[in-house]
């Protein structure tokens, strides 16, 4: 595991793979974030260049057991096809290598269809199980329990997930506007990883700015918040600033491979 490796004795932290968009910048990519909980790794989206953001921390992509997906978007989806297809080209360890991948309503559809277009995504050397998830809770092996809320993003379904492991927790937005079903399922979470794509004075529906990320994290009661999806026109305002007018706990403005314990 990347965090043992550097030295921290941590059962459950977490690497911001990507704290970017859509919209390519010099120093952020696409939303991807790697969970590690002591021996088992969870991956929270996978956007263009999470594959080569793990080969630059020296991490196996192969090392990813389950992948959970908030909404099909391009810029949480398209290092899935990168993964997929990058995983018939390497020797396996296991040859019932499974990767076990959640997702909202239209999963199975949009494996289908990425499957059709490039081949080399179907699975040869492994196997691949799909769960459509809506609102649910889920116990994975190792003590590690999942819930999942439904966020506000457009028509196309979202999710946001809670990960709880022996009393400790993060939660992780995706893409939503303000909900409380967000605050709601982020309640006494130890981490907040949230959204702030745009600044308040240029709002957007399905988004969230600073003042509604600030208000998510004090009433949720949280104890750290790390701010990731980042568009430029909010990058360029005093993010931290604004959040810690409402919200008092820790605030991180993630960058990159930024890594917090839990």
């Amino acid at each position: 595991m990347w965090l043992y490796r550097w030295g921290w004795s941590v059962r459950f932290g977490a690497t911001i793979l990507g704290s970017g968009t859509i919209i390519p910048t010099s120093d952020r990519r696409a939303t991807s974030i790697l969970v590690e909980i002591e021996d088992r790794s969870l991956l929270l989206d996978c956007g263009p260049c999470t594959v080569d953001s793990m080969a630059k921390i020296h991490y196996r992509f192969s090392d990813i057991g389950r992948i959970f997906i908030t909404h099909l978007h391009p810029d949480h989806t398209l290092g899935l096809p990168h993964m997929m297809a990058a995983l018939n080209q390497i020797e396996l360890e296991d040859e019932l290598h499974t990767v076990t991948v959640y997702g909202p309503s239209g999963l199975r559809w949009f494996f289908q269809r990425m499957n059709l277009l490039y081949g080399s995504t179907k699975p040869r050397k492994f196997f691949v199980d799909l769960v459509e998830l809506g609102t649910a809770a889920l116990s994975l092996p190792g003590g590690i329990k999942v819930r999942t809320a439904p966020m506000v993003h457009g028509e196309a379904p979202a999710l946001a997930y809670r990960i709880d492991y022996r009393g400790k927790s993060l939660v992780y937005s995706g893409d939503t506007e303000y909900t409380l079903d967000l605050v709601s399922l982020a309640n006494g979470a130890d981490t907040l990883i949230s959204e702030c794509s745009f600044p308040d004075s240029h709002s957007r529906k399905g988004h969230m700015t600073p003042s509604k990320v600030g208000m998510t994290a004090e009433q949720s009661r949280v104890k750290k918040l790390v701010v990731v999806h980042m568009y430029p026109e909010v990058e360029s305002t005093d993010i931290k600033g604004v959040i810690s007018e409402i919200f008092d706990g820790e605030i991180y403005i993630a960058e990159d491979l930024f890594q917090i314990t839990i």
